[in-house]
């Protein structure tokens, strides 16, 4: 009994022993492993929150170019807000805040860019009208249509969409014969449609 005992003091010494002649290196291993552990928990927290957040970053698109809304057209009046124009229909000198467009081979009137019609009217003055919404505040404004267009009011268009046909509705435009008055507005208000599509009858 008198062994046992003295071999169990002979291990609690020389682990009294080893612990103080080596307490100070255990502590810095266990403060390295802590330190450690807490560097690779932290680096994988901020991981999973980057793939995560992964949807969140905004997707940059380059801007879609306009079209001209009527193929092989050719610019029978131009926008001039500033200088007046003789109107042969109503007889009289005035502004202009559209562009007319003519075509011989084709009428077809166009969706310059993707967007959404907003509305349809029809007035003595101005025809049918159509108008689409698009991104950045921009609306395309088709007037002097023929009264059956191929759009509603709602629709969806995409780029190039068939919007109707050119026409001589206008009423104040009338002796042109067949043709589009194309207006742009930006926030509302109107604007050269040249800033928007490229017009030159290099486009025929």
């Amino acid at each position: 009994m008198a062994k046992r005992i003295t071999a169990k003091r002979t291990i609690w010494q020389k682990t009294r022993f080893f612990l103080r002649k080596y307490f100070y290196y255990i502590i810095v291993a266990v403060l390295v492993v802590a330190v450690s552990l807490g560097i690779v928990i932290t680096l994988t927290a901020n991981n999973n929150r980057n793939n995560n957040n992964t949807g969140d970053v905004p997707v940059i698109t380059p801007p879609i170019t306009a079209i001209l809304p009527m193929l092989n057209a050719d610019v029978a009046k131009p926008f001039e807000m500033s200088t007046l124009l003789w109107n042969n229909t109503l007889r009289l000198y005035e502004v202009n805040d559209a562009i007319m467009f003519v075509s011989s081979t084709s009428q077809d009137v166009l969706a310059i860019l993707p967007g959404v019609v907003s509305s349809i009217t029809n007035d003595m003055m101005t025809g049918t009208v159509v108008t689409v919404m698009h991104d950045g505040g921009y609306q395309s404004i088709y007037r002097s249509l023929a009264p059956t267009v191929s759009v509603s009011e709602g629709q969806r268009l995409v780029q190039g969409a068939l919007i109707g046909q050119a026409s001589n509705s206008a009423g104040n435009a009338s002796t042109y014969g067949d043709h589009l008055q194309f207006q742009m507005k930006k926030d509302n208000k109107i604007i050269n449609p040249g800033e928007v599509i490229k017009i030159d009858n290099e486009n025929k």
